[in-house]
């Protein structure tokens, strides 16, 4: 299966309507901007952790991944993602310029996902 895209909505005046995107098992995709912010609410009554995968490499040794827990019922807003660590390359013949999210396996659908631009970005 594939890995479930996260729409990215561009701020406006008269406001933006809100869908979440629910948490999937394969995992979540995002195509990153300069000004990507990315917020993720957790609606279980435990903490979540969730991965955001790089894909830089410095003197040939990639770098870590970043995982981030997210406390019981919260929200947390993360961002912005630097292109050239988080963004797969142009090269990638399947999600140029996107990001990869994984959720811990398990959790998937305590997680929804939401990501803006600045309409101007």
């Amino acid at each position: 299966m594939a890995r479930v895209e996260i729409p990215v909505l561009s701020s406006a005046r008269a406001g933006v309507t809100i869908t979440p995107t629910a948490g999937h098992a394969d995992g979540m995709k995002v195509l990153l901007a300069t000004y990507t912010l990315l917020r993720i609410t957790n609606a279980a009554i435990a903490s979540r952790n969730v991965t955001f995968v790089t894909t830089e490499t410095v003197d040939g040794l990639a770098a870590a991944d970043r995982t981030e827990a997210i406390a019981a019922s919260t929200s947390q807003v993360f961002g912005v993602f630097p292109l050239e660590t988080y963004a797969l390359p142009a090269a990638d013949l399947i999600d140029p310029g996107y990001m990869y999210i994984t959720p811990h396996a398990g959790n998937e659908t305590d997680l929804a996902f939401e990501a803006y631009t600045p309409a101007d970005a």
